[in-house]
Parts: C-alpha cells; sequence; structure tokens
C-alpha cells in the first residue's frame, strides 16, 4: 500500500528522492477530481489507498 500523509507542518517536506519522483501540495478536492479525470497518471496505490481515507476518514480530515 502507498502511504498517503495528511496532517499539518511547518517544516518543508525533504522526500528522498530515490524514492519520491514527485510531490506537490493540493487541496481534498481537488486531488479527489485529477484523479477522477486522470487516473493514469496516479499509482493504483494512491488510489487505493485514497478511495479507503475518503471512505473512512473523511471527517478526521477535514477537522484538521
Amino acid at each position: 500500500m502507498c502511504s498517503v500523509l495528511i496532517g499539518h507542518s511547518d517544516q518543508e517536506p525533504d522526500p528522498n528522492p530515490t524514492e519520491i519522483a514527485a510531490w506537490r501540495y493540493i487541496g481534498i478536492e481537488a486531488l479527489s477530481e485529477e484523479i477522477e479525470a486522470h487516473p493514469a497518471l496516479y499509482s493504483p496505490w494512491l488510489k487505493l489507498e485514497w478511495a479507503r481515507l475518503m471512505a473512512d476518514h473523511r471527517k478526521d480530515i477535514d477537522a484538521l
């Protein structure tokens, strides 16, 4: 499963370049819309994990 991290921080992310090809900040609705419109741009693992997060944890995410 792909890790999808959601939260608040005042630190700049420092991803490992051998593991992460690209990253960016994106809003919840914007990511959901992009996955729907362009599913081939996203890994199967991200799509599975995102669907689970939206189904099981949306209220907690919105409360952040």
